[in-house]
């Protein structure tokens, strides 16, 4: 999707609003590249949620990293901050600077598609990782935040609402004794799936480009990379979100179907 569009006609802004409630995510083109840009992105779409990272946060190659997020390695697929609740809702890319040496590309991967998969492959695992709550911890200087969720959350219909799956920020399992290793087993079948890269799309994202979606639904992950790389992390909302989607599409399709 073209930005600059975005911003002058409300037909391409519903556009991008439509992309990520269907596919959950959407790219955008012709971004400025300053710091103000980021957070114009955020504020077209919803309302900046601001965190102890402030309302930017800068993901800057360093060899000496303070947080993994800025180190040269690649990172597996995950959901962020699930030791929040709520956890970020949509999240935005900014890439200021892409790798010259063409790593660091970002790897996608729909979460509601894995989880239907796996409840094909793996029944009983399924019900468990939609019921056992798992526990996400972040704790350093200043921050001491956890919350629990299950993997997979349900409406009450049965229906995907939510995934959350990263084995960096969980903590050890609080649940009875018999349920344990189960549950274990059942987590490691879920990330071994989540590596397949039949369920991956890849792109290397270029200066100016930024790649807008939503935390609840799709894992992204990253290569491995040699060269400079500078990419600004921000999110918003889900629900101001997704209200701004029901009005700008009420608005312009007159739609009063606004689950």
């Amino acid at each position: 999707m073209n930005y600059p569009d975005a911003l002058e006609k409300p037909e391409q802004l519903l556009e991008i609003y439509d992309a990520v409630r269907t596919y959950g995510l959407c790219l955008l083109e012709e971004v400025p590249k300053y710091r103000e840009g980021t957070e114009e992105i955020a504020g077209l779409l919803s309302f900046v949620r601001e965190t102890h990272y402030g309302r930017v946060f800068e993901i800057i190659s360093s060899p000496n990293p303070a947080v993994i997020a800025n180190a040269p390695v690649p990172l597996r697929p995950h959901t962020d901050e699930n030791f929040r609740e709520p956890p970020p809702g949509i999240m935005i890319f900014h890439s200021i600077r892409a790798s010259e040496d063409g790593g660091g590309k970002s790897v996608m991967t729909d979460g509601f598609r894995l989880a239907a998969d796996f409840k094909e492959q793996y029944p009983n695992e399924y019900e468990l990782l939609t019921k056992a709550p798992i526990p996400h911890r972040r704790f350093i200087k200043g921050v001491g935040l956890r919350a629990e969720a299950p993997v997979i959350s349900l409406d009450y219909f049965g229906n995907i609402r939510e995934f959350r799956l990263n084995e960096r920020t969980m903590g050890p399992l609080d649940l009875p004794v018999d349920l344990i290793e189960p549950v274990y087993s059942a987590l490691s079948k879920m990330f071994t799936l989540s590596y397949e890269s039949k369920y991956h799309v890849s792109y290397l994202l270029k200066d100016g480009e930024a790649l807008v979606f939503d935390n609840a639904r799709v894992l992204h992950a990253r290569t491995g990379f040699n060269g400079n790389r500078h990419v600004r992390l921000t999110h918003v909302g889900s629900d101001e979100f997704y209200s701004r989607w029901r009005q700008l599409r009420h608005e312009l399709n007159g739609d009063l179907n606004l689950i």
